[in-house]
């Protein structure tokens, strides 16, 4: 059987459904009757475009209003996975103080060595690691991100 069968009438571009209704806005108490009924598009959009920068889009509660700016922390779709949990990925020799040297620097997410992040491996070298640890560090983000998804951690 073909996709398009020319011998049955059906919907096309250029002939839609007789069921579709069509609105013609000639008078103006007509063009008024529809835009009163109809909410402004300008608005939604203008609307949708602030609850996307505000973080909120699809936050909405059961009476569909948007959640308090104190409340709005608690829709982030990724939970932030400590920098422990990542060192002990790695499987490091010297685990704590690997992680001390990391946190008193305020690197807490092994999200700062991922290829497109601006970090540089001589800055972390500075901080006192081995090459072999700043190495690991830089090497295997997308391999721990790929093992937060098999497992699930990541979707708390």
């Amino acid at each position: 059987m073909a996709i398009l069968d020319i011998s049955k009438s059906g919907v096309e571009i250029q002939a839609p459904p007789k069921s579709l209704r069509y609105k013609c806005c000639h008078s103006s108490s007509k063009r008024k009757k529809i835009s009163h009924s109809s909410q402004d598009p300008g608005t939604s959009l203008a609307k949708m475009f602030a609850d996307v920068i505000a973080g909120t889009s699809g936050t909405k509660d059961s009476n569909g209003n948007l959640p308090s700016s104190s409340e709005a922390g608690l829709y982030h779709s990724e939970v932030e996975i400590p920098i422990i949990n990542y060192l002990k990925f790695l499987r490091l020799a010297r685990l704590n103080e690997v992680h001390d040297i990391l946190t008193s620097n305020d690197i807490h997410s092994h999200k700062i060595f991922s290829p497109n992040s601006s970090l540089d491996r001589k800055e972390v070298l500075i901080l006192g690691l081995t090459l072999g640890v700043v190495t690991k560090l830089f090497d295997n983000v997308v391999r721990f991100d790929k093992y937060l998804s098999r497992n699930n951690l990541n979707n708390v």
